[in-house]
């Protein structure tokens, strides 16, 4: 955790470099909930790196520790010294909205420090978006709509790996009292359009990318090309994130760059990485 080489949460510069974002992971430990969750690398690397006793509904979330927890205090320091909003991906190794018996306290916990971050602009991608309203109520006090005024640097993302995650989830997103709000179309197990959901403006950003790892899943590029479109004619920042590891052993580039995400190994009409901000 710290900084990470996670392209979306890249902060562009005012001289034009770009320099890399953050992760923060309050807790670790989830439960599958649809087919993106398959090959989950969060519990593919828990397997070998131990943070947890198991994965799923029957194992407690670990709270991380209490000097992972000082980072984002120290990170908005430096960006209030910069002059720049830094980005935070929250939370890679779990959902922030899961709904889990062992969570309350310190859901609680973290809002209360998002609330203190002003100058971090806080990424909190979810496959539970049906939870969002619910969980901020509980852990702050507020319904969602005052608490998302007062806290405008807080963005909510919802995943999803095929139309019928999208259908699901892009329109519980909508319900959402803000218009901060991103698709993550990754791993893109399926072709996904729009039908309409990008009319209005309120999605703002769509990422997407194949699916990386052992066994991964192919993506056909005329899916991502296909999205890209709906997003372009609806005026949707659109980012393309990567081809996914089937796409990059096909081209034979696997070994240097496994997940296909070097501008260099994307279709050229693909080569698209817009910022909502």
């Amino acid at each position: 955790m710290g900084e990470t080489k996670i392209e979306w949460t890249a902060t562009i510069l005012p001289d034009g470099t770009v320099d890399p974002g953050f992760s923060f992971n309050p807790w670790i430990g989830c439960t599958k909930v649809s087919p993106g969750c398959k090959f989950c690398y969060a519990e593919r690397d828990n397997k070998r790196r131990g943070w947890v006793d198991g994965w799923g509904p029957g194992f407690d979330r670990k709270r991380t520790s209490a000097v992972n927890w000082t980072l984002p205090l120290k990170w908005d320091r430096l960006a209030a010294v910069d002059g720049v909003m830094r980005s935070v991906f929250c939370a890679s190794l779990a959902d922030v909205f899961e709904d889990h018996p062992s969570l309350p306290g310190m859901q609680k916990d973290l809002f209360s420090l998002i609330e203190r971050c002003k100058n971090l602009r806080w990424l909190l991608l979810t496959k539970r978006p049906e939870n969002i309203m619910g969980v901020i109520l509980a852990a702050t006090g507020y319904q969602a709509d005052v608490w998302m005024r007062a806290n405008p640097n807080v963005w909510f993302g919802a995943s999803a790996e095929n139309q019928r995650r999208f259908d699901q989830r892009v329109y519980q997103m909508l319900n959402l009292p803000t218009d901060n709000l991103f698709l993550s179309v990754e791993p893109m197990l399926d072709g996904v359009r729009s039908h309409g959901a990008f009319d209005g403006g309120r999605i703002a950003w769509v990422i997407c990318g194949g699916e990386s790892g052992h066994g991964a899943r192919s993506m056909t590029p005329l899916w991502a090309s296909n999205l890209m479109e709906d997003c372009q004619l609806a005026g949707v920042k659109f980012f393309m994130k990567q081809m996914g590891t089937a796409w990059a052993e096909w081209v034979e580039v696997a070994r240097e760059d496994f997940k296909g995400g070097a501008p260099e190994n994307i279709p050229q009409q693909l080569r698209v990485r817009e910022f909502p901000w």
